[in-house]
């Protein structure tokens, strides 16, 4: 991880350490959770699918002061769902995420799709 920057992680869990759970284990399903020392991740538990993503207003309106880059790679990937069953977070959250990129000062975003349709195994 770059030296000169604040890594914060909007992750949807119970606790912090759920969530680090979640980091960890995501980032060992690609091979990359060597590189990166989670203890130095910012984790703010959350949710794309609420208005604020579940914070308070405070919360919300500090770390929207403090971020400057967005990198979202939340979603629904089920294939087979119907577009109500995918709208709340793939839809609605990306709209949420795209207000916060413009709250307070302009933040860049950069939007992960998913990596494939299908498995290929």
């Amino acid at each position: 991880m770059l030296q000169n920057y604040n890594v914060y992680c909007l992750v949807k869990a119970q606790s912090k350490q759920e969530a680090k759970t979640k980091i960890i284990n995501s980032l060992n399903f690609y091979n990359i959770g060597h590189y990166i020392n989670v203890d130095k991740i910012n984790i703010i538990i959350g949710d794309i699918e609420k208005d604020c993503f579940g914070l308070t207003f405070e919360r919300y309106e500090e770390i929207s002061n403090i971020i400057s880059i967005v990198i979202h790679s939340a979603a629904n990937v089920n294939m087979i769902s119907s577009y109500l069953d995918l709208y709340n977070v793939n839809v609605a959250g990306t709209r949420r995420i795209i207000e916060f990129c413009m709250q307070n000062k302009a933040k860049k975003l950069h939007y992960i799709s998913s990596m494939a349709i299908f498995d290929s195994d």
